[in-house]
């Protein structure tokens, strides 16, 4: 009866697969021992499903702990991914985040910045409701 466990297996690699980064083995081999800690362990939504009458029981308790693994390493990834996104921007993404704090808009005025300035900020996702158009000849 090994083969029960696979299905609880796959539901925590899955977990890991629906988020934007590819995984890594690493993560692979995390989303296992999850649900290897889970299944041995059996938590409280664990242990109620796995006193459901007949095979039913059999397999739910497989199933619920590898949806437990699956999100679990789904929400770790994710987070790595943030982290690695956030350190991809740069340190445009902290001069973004703190006008927004203090409700701040950066507007460029003069030529000679505009195009470090404005294209540095206006490649980040969502800068848009931070960062106004620029005038490039203000003066002139």
């Amino acid at each position: 009866m090994r083969d029960r466990r696979l299905a609880g297996q796959w539901l925590a690699c899955a977990g890991i697969c629906l988020t934007p980064v590819y995984p890594s083995v690493t993560e692979f081999v995390l989303a296992f021992l999850l649900f290897r800690l889970f299944d041995i362990l059996k938590p409280w939504p664990i242990s109620a499903a796995e006193k459901l009458p007949g095979g039913l029981g059999v397999m739910a308790d497989d199933m619920v702990a590898g949806l437990a693994a699956a999100i679990i390493a789904g929400a770790l990834q994710y987070f790595r991914w943030c982290d690695v996104r956030r350190r991809a921007a740069g340190p445009g993404a902290d001069v973004l985040d703190a006008a927004r704090a203090r409700n701040i808009r950066i507007v460029t005025a003069e030529s000679c910045n505009w195009r470090i300035d404005r294209g540095l900020l206006t490649e980040i996702p969502g800068s848009s409701d931070v960062v106004e158009r620029g005038f490039r000849h203000l003066f002139q």
